[in-house]
């Protein structure tokens, strides 16, 4: 793993990157810091004489100060990462995953840091906001030509509008490694994406990637998550409401989008992204 360089950084998350630094015993701000001493003599001539002999010499005189000055090295957030993941994997903190089978997920627990190689994308919830955006955007500028045909209802057109502020907040991907010749099954990883903290745009996510990351939960076999509920503020609408809204834009779509699609399928695991670079 050590052997993986830090290339294109598509996702940081510099408060958590700090976070672990500050964290580790004895910090890593001292990695930043250099103490340079530098000496400073002073040379003249001087005499020495033997007070009754009339004896003396003449020599050179020199006094010599030490000081030290210490430096701090320019820091930037990559840097600050570069420096993480070396401790990390140094001190083995971490786990680097690039293929997968069911086996392996049963030897992971929450709380865990994580390094995972694989294929990133894109949720069907990214779709389904694209769909509702596009949906309001239609009825809002056309309605004067088609009239009621095209009309939504006011509880809906909010519905929409709130739906559009939360998808902001948080982008849900995936990432699959590559399943293990020999098993029968893989298993994937799913996280949030805080917008604020891409260095790419969003169309720009997808392809080949490494993500570090703290494992967030391992789902039980049988239990029903969605990953849209981890969005900040996506708890807030009414689940009856996302339902209909749901249901409506799947009509009002050349695909459809049903609730299935937005289900975490077993065996995949949650992650908390701490950076993703390619």
């Amino acid at each position: 793993m050590s052997d993986v360089i830090l290339g294109s950084i598509m996702y940081l998350n510099t408060r958590e990157v700090d976070n672990l630094l500050e964290s580790i015993e004895g910090g890593l701000v001292e990695q930043f810091k250099e103490v340079t001493r530098q000496t400073k003599g002073k040379k003249g001539e001087g005499g020495v004489g033997l007070p009754g002999t009339g004896l003396g010499f003449k020599g050179g005189l020199e006094t010599v100060n030490e000081e030290a000055h210490e430096v701090v090295k320019k820091q930037t957030p990559v840097s600050r990462l570069a420096a993480l993941r070396k401790f990390l994997i140094d001190n083995q903190y971490v786990q680097y995953i690039n293929v997968v089978d069911v086996e392996r997920r049963n030897t992971l627990v929450e709380g865990a840091i994580l390094e995972v190689q694989g294929e990133l994308s894109i949720s069907a919830f990214e779709e389904l906001s694209n769909v509702a955006s596009k949906l309001l955007s239609f009825t809002t500028t056309f309605s004067g030509l088609f009239g009621e045909s095209i009309k939504i209802g006011a509880e809906t057109e909010q519905a929409i509008r709130y739906f559009e502020h939360v998808a902001s907040k948080g982008i849900p991907v995936y990432v699959q490694p590559e399943k293990l010749s020999t098993a029968r099954r893989g298993f994937d990883f799913a996280c949030i994406l805080d917008p604020n903290n891409l260095r790419v745009a969003r169309g720009e996510l997808g392809g080949k990637v490494n993500v570090l990351g703290r494992i967030k939960k391992v789902p039980a076999r049988n239990e029903v998550m969605y990953l849209y509920e981890l969005i900040p503020g996506m708890a807030m609408l009414p689940g009856t409401e996302f339902k209909a809204l749901l249901k409506k834009l799947s009509r009002s779509s050349q695909f459809s989008i049903t609730e299935r699609d937005l289900r975490l399928q077993y065996p995949t695991v949650l992650l908390a992204p701490i950076a993703m670079y390619s």
